[in-house]
């Protein structure tokens, strides 16, 4: 029943007016609500940033709806009174998410059982926690643009697009707080982009398209999501078309109706930019990068690690690399890191079957922990002998996305094709095969950002123990009771951002 009821109301709502209302609501509910106030009538206490307020909508049902609206078919006009959404006032946003809460409540109810909760809890973690962490964060804006925005990924940007991507960030995360005091531009009031039009325009044609065109591609990406996971069977897991175009233009102007969005486009968002045939190495280039950037992260915040390359060790008939980066501490090896920069698919995320949904990058998982025993055998073998190797020296598997967020059930399958696939080696014994964890390369910032070292080895120990199975790291050594006070941010973020000083306070 709120199924039906909620699209209808979406059938006869304007797509502008609506879209509008999704700006309005998402200003509303930040640190400044005043500019929304002149686009929606709402109650007093419906201004505010706290999560915990009745009043609150979460950034996550604000992309669910538009994807809602811009699939939905609208309704005909027929003879006589037809009656349309009012997107003016908070009585339709208030309602529209009521709805839109109960269907997804609805389909919890009838979707969740003993046998897949532990899986649909990692849903619902993929679902969400990206969006409570702002993308505007030092770390995040860094790795995106360190690893994505190598020369050769630069310069084929500029060939593609006619504009550099050092242009192209600065111009959207500007944009991304240019949208947070009015919902509509058709230029920029910034410097920067006000004296750059050609430029401007180019990058607004890149993350924008006319609400005719979004709405055909909003249902295509939606089609195609749809059977790659085997079936659209929750509301709450809908592909986000804004993410790859977080502007909607009408009549000349243009909308951003989550700005942060802005931000994901800039950063993470690139990912789109090299998918191409013909970039297909640009992201071979960006896999090596990521090694290089956590190779850099771990010394970064604790001075006392060195993080080492990789190197090329074996016999003659059989050499193979060690893993990405050798963490030494005090002359030797501690911590021993695998890289995967996989891209963290919508299958994989949200498919009936997790683990066929992500294969692709499953298996690259499934590889790093193969190649993390392989080392320590060649270790006991006498194979490696560059730098001593501790005895409690652990495996970890970083990865550029957050994959297997609160995950039991997708870890526990990688681990066991992992001992099927180490089974061709039989140079790799069972002492050999020590435990090994998983860990996105923003929860092992975090961790780095709020641990000494005795901290970190302790949470990494932990991580692998039953009650600990499916926690972020951070999430570990703060319930060990081990985090310290947070370590500044280290880099310089002029090598990524060289036009930091030119952005708006």
């Amino acid at each position: 029943m709120s199924r039906k009821k909620l699209l209808t109301l979406l059938s006869r709502a304007d797509d502008v007016g609506f879209l509008q209302m999704l700006w309005a609501t998402y200003v509303l509910q930040s640190e400044n609500p005043a500019p929304a106030s002149r686009y929606i009538k709402h109650p007093k206490d419906a201004a505010t940033p706290d999560p915990a307020s009745s009043y609150a909508v979460r950034h996550w049902e604000l992309d669910t709806l538009a994807t809602l609206v811009l699939t939905t078919e609208k309704a005909k006009p027929s003879h006589g009174k037809n009656h349309y959404l009012r997107t003016d006032v908070w009585d339709a946003m208030a309602t529209v998410v009521t709805l839109l809460h109960d269907l997804e409540e609805g389909e919890s109810g009838m979707k969740i059982t003993p046998d897949n909760v532990l899986q649909e809890m990692s849903r619902i973690a993929q679902r969400q926690f990206h969006w409570q962490r702002s993308y505007f964060h030092p770390e995040g804006i860094r790795r995106a643009l360190y690893v994505y925005g190598h020369e050769d990924a630069k310069a084929y940007f500029q060939e593609k697009y006619g504009v550099s991507l050092d242009d192209f960030t600065m111009t959207c995360i500007m944009l991304s707080v240019e949208f947070l005091s009015r919902p509509w531009i058709m230029d920029s009031k910034f410097k920067p982009l006000k004296d750059n039009t050609t430029m401007f325009s180019k990058v607004l044609g890149i993350v924008s398209r006319p609400v005719v065109g979004i709405r055909k591609e909003a249902g295509q990406l939606r089609a195609l999501m749809t059977q790659l996971i085997g079936g659209m069977w929750r509301h709450a897991y809908l592909p986000s078309i804004l993410r790859r175009y977080p502007l909607v233009e009408c009549r000349g102007e243009f909308i951003a109706p989550i700005p942060t969005l802005l931000i994901y486009r800039a950063t993470a968002g690139l990912y789109y930019d090299f998918i191409a045939d013909d970039a297909k190495s640009l992201l071979k280039t960006a896999d090596k990068r990521f090694e290089t950037y956590i190779q850099e992260l771990v010394p970064a915040y604790l001075p006392n690690l060195e993080g080492l390359p990789e190197i090329l060790i074996g016999t003659k008939k059989a050499k193979f690399l060690t893993p990405d980066v050798l963490v030494r501490s005090g002359g030797a090896i501690t911590l021993v890191i695998e890289c995967k920069a996989t891209k963290n698919t919508f299958a994989a995320q949200f498919a009936h079957d997790q683990i066929k949904g992500g294969k692709r990058g499953t298996d690259q998982l499934c590889k790093g922990v193969v190649q993390l025993w392989r080392f320590f055998s060649a270790v006991r073998r006498g194979i490696y002998v560059e730098n001593p190797v501790a005895p409690e020296a652990r495996g970890m598997v970083v990865t550029m996305d957050n994959w297997l967020l609160f995950d039991t059930f997708v870890r526990e399958s990688i681990l066991q094709q992992a001992a099927i696939d180490a089974a061709k080696y039989p140079e790799i014994l069972e002492q050999d095969r020590k435990p090994v964890i998983f860990c996105s390369a923003q929860d092992l910032a975090d961790t780095l950002q709020e641990s000494n070292e005795a901290g970190l080895y302790a949470a990494i120990d932990a991580a692998s123990g039953v009650k600990y199975a499916g926690w972020d790291l951070i999430g570990i050594l703060r319930d060990l009771g081990l985090s310290i006070e947070r370590k500044p941010f280290p880099f310089n973020m002029d090598d990524v951002v060289p036009w930091r000083k030119d952005l708006p306070n």
